[in-house]
C-alpha cells in the first residue's frame, strides 16, 4: 500500500492552498514586472538627454542603452514566466473540477516541467519553492524538482547591433557618437557622465534588488 498517497491531505482543499500559492506568485511576479517597466521608462528619458549633450552624450547613452537592454530582457523573461504560471494555475483548477466529479488526482509531468522552470528564477524562488512542496502533497506532482537558482539570467552577453537597435529607436541616430575615434579618452571622468555612471550603478542595484 502507498502510505503517502493514504495519508494525504483532502486533495480539493490541497488545491485550493495551491491555487492561493499560484495567485500570490502571480502577484509578486505582477508587481516585479511594474518596477521593471517604470526603470525601463526612465532609463528610455535619460538616453534621449544624454544624447543631446555635445560633451560626453555618446558614452553616456551607450551606456544607459545596455542598461535598457538588461531591463528589456528581465522584462520579457518575467512576462514569459507570467504566462507559464497561469498555464499551471489552469492546470491546478482543472484538477480541482475533476476532483469535484469524483475523479482521482493524477500527476502532471507539465506541471512539473513549468514548476521547474519557474523556482530557478531568483524573484519567484521562495514562492514557488512552497508551491512545489504543496503539488507534491495534493499528488499532482510526484517529486521535488532541482532548486538550485539559475544566475544566468540576462547577465553581460548584450550585443552591439542591439544596443545599436536600441539607440536607433530612441534617439534615431544609431550609434550617437560625435567625437572623432582618435581622440583619446580623458584620465578623468566629466562631471556629467559621472553622474551618469553612478545613475546606472543605481539602477543596477534596482535591479538585483527585484531579483533578491
Amino acid at each position: 500500500m502507498d502510505l503517502a498517497r493514504l495519508f494525504r491531505p483532502d486533495p480539493e482543499a490541497q488545491l485550493k492552498k495551491c491555487t492561493t500559492l499560484i495567485r500570490q506568485n502571480q502577484r509578486a511576479l505582477d508587481r516585479h514586472i511594474r518596477n521593471i517597466a517604470q526603470l525601463e521608462h526612465k532609463t528610455t528619458g535619460q538616453i534621449r538627454q544624454a544624447a543631446r549633450r555635445k560633451d560626453g552624450g555618446a558614452r553616456s547613452a551607450r551606456m544607459l542603452a545596455k542598461e535598457l537592454y538588461r531591463l528589456r530582457r528581465q522584462h520579457a523573461r518575467m512576462e514569459s514566466s507570467k504566462a507559464t504560471l497561469g498555464s499551471i494555475g489552469l492546470q491546478v483548477r482543472q484538477q480541482q473540477a475533476a476532483v469535484k466529479v469524483g475523479n482521482v488526482l493524477q500527476s502532471s509531468s507539465g506541471v512539473m516541467r513549468s514548476v521547474n522552470s519557474l523556482v530557478k528564477m531568483p524573484e519567484l524562488f521562495q514562492g514557488m519553492q512552497e508551491l512545489q512542496m504543496e503539488l507534491v502533497r495534493a499528488g499532482v506532482m510526484d517529486e521535488m524538482m532541482d532548486d538550485a537558482l539559475d544566475i544566468d539570467q540576462v547577465e553581460d552577453d548584450e550585443g552591439e547591433e542591439e544596443i545599436d537597435a536600441i539607440l536607433e529607436g530612441i534617439t534615431g541616430t544609431g550609434r550617437v557618437e560625435e567625437a572623432p575615434a582618435h581622440i583619446p579618452e580623458p584620465e578623468h571622468v566629466p562631471g556629467d557622465i559621472a553622474v551618469e555612471q553612478e545613475e546606472v550603478g543605481r539602477m543596477r542595484d534596482r535591479l538585483e534588488a527585484l531579483k533578491s
